[in-house]
C-alpha cells in the first residue's frame, strides 16, 4: 500500500503520519483510535468448521493502538465501522482483534461480496 511506503520515505513527516490514523466506533469499546499498521494482511486460518472445512481470511487489515494506548477493539466491536481520521474515508468491516490489535476486512472487499454500488 502506498501509504506504508510514504510514511517509510518520510518516517517524520506528520502527512505521512496522518494517512495511517484512523477511527471506530464499537459496542464494547466506544469510540477508539488506533494505526493502520499493516495492510493486506493474512490472518491465521480458523477452523475446522463443522463440515471440516477451514477458513482462511486474505487482504484483512490490521490496526494498533496509537500514542494513546486505548484498546482498539474487544469482543462485541465486530460489525464497526474503521474511518481514516485525515478524509472520514471508511476502510474497513472490523471483524477480530483484542487489546493489541483489530483486524477488518478491507471494505471495498465488503461492498463487492455484498454486491452494493454506488452511483
Amino acid at each position: 500500500m502506498a501509504i506504508f511506503q510514504n510514511l517509510a520515505d518520510n518516517p517524520g513527516d506528520p502527512a505521512a503520519m496522518d494517512a495511517v490514523r484512523a477511527f471506530k466506533s464499537g459496542s464494547r469499546t466506544g469510540t477508539t483510535s488506533g494505526l493502520l499498521c499493516s495492510g493486506l494482511t493474512p490472518v491465521q486460518p480458523r477452523g475446522p468448521e463443522e463440515d471440516g472445512s477451514t477458513v482462511y481470511f486474505l487482504n484483512q487489515l490490521r490496526f494498533c493502538p496509537d500514542e494513546t494506548g486505548e484498546a482498539v477493539s474487544c469482543p462485541g466491536d465486530s460489525g464497526s465501522l474503521w474511518f481514516q481520521k485525515s478524509s472520514l474515508s471508511v476502510i474497513g468491516l472490523n471483524h477480530a482483534g483484542g487489546v493489541s490489535d483489530a483486524i477488518a476486512c478491507r471494505i471495498e472487499d465488503v461492498l463487492e461480496a455484498v454486491r452494493i454500488r454506488f452511483a
